[in-house]
């Protein structure tokens, strides 16, 4: 056997181990922390909207422009990945470990997370805890419930927290009545809220790509798209 074929074979079993020992750690002293939070999960996404003086509402009562315009800008393989996106992962480690700025959480689920558990926090630590949040997010809950809490608990300026909220403050106007122009402009200002809410002219932009991405994922029609994108020109923002 080659000194090569030897060194592959060592690595191999040394990061057989470590990977053994991460999921032994995970799963015997993570896992019941984390599940134990993960019960009242609902409740602090509540609480929290209540310190905002906002209000939960369901998905039920929310405009169904807002959640296509959320998957489409912010996860557009929300319904198939497992809570984290894989490649965005890898890319947030190659940034990190060249010493580039850090990326942040991409999916929704771990916009989710990181929003209940971890926003006053920004390192690698947090980052690594907060895709493991959203893996066990994604098993206890459905989709739809996901979305919700997301949707209920996002930043979108002007002291707005939760769509119901953004909706008032924006549009004078309830989350169910949200028309499709009005789901992309807030939607487009989630990035950079405290930004686009000052900035009338890039939130239009914004809003504009929100659409494009909508029309991409087939949620609305080239008609709908052409018609909208004109209506940003004159769209009225309190």
């Amino acid at each position: 056997m080659s000194k090569y074929i030897k060194k592959i074979l060592i690595v191999s079993i040394v990061l057989l181990i470590i990977i053994i020992t991460i999921d032994s750690y995970i799963y015997l002293i993570l896992q019941p922390s984390i599940e134990a939070k993960l019960q009242t999960m609902p409740l602090s996404v509540r609480q929290q909207l209540t310190q905002h003086h906002a209000i939960y509402v369901s998905l039920n009562k929310i405009s169904k422009y807002v959640p296509l315009a959320a998957i489409a800008s912010q996860d557009e393989r929300f319904y198939t990945n497992p809570g984290v996106d894989l490649e965005g992962t890898l890319r947030a480690i190659f940034y990190t470990l060249t010493n580039q700025q850090r990326q942040g959480a991409s999916t929704i689920t771990e916009q989710l997370a990181k929003n209940v558990y971890f926003n006053d926090q920004d390192n690698l630590q947090t980052d690594i805890l907060t895709k493991l949040y959203a893996l066990f997010i994604t098993e206890k809950f459905t989709k739809q419930q996901i979305l919700e809490m997301y949707l209920n608990e996002i930043y979108f300026g002007k002291l707005a927290y939760g769509i119901n909220a953004a909706a008032q403050t924006y549009f004078s106007t309830s989350a169910s009545n949200l028309s499709l122009v009005q789901s992309a402009y807030l939607l487009g200002l989630i990035n950079a809220p405290s930004y686009f809410a000052i900035h009338k002219a890039q939130a239009k932009s914004e809003a504009a790509l929100v659409l494009k991405e909508m029309r991409s994922e087939n949620y609305i029609s080239t008609t709908q798209l052409d018609r909208n994108e004109a209506s940003l020109h004159n769209i009225k923002t309190y």
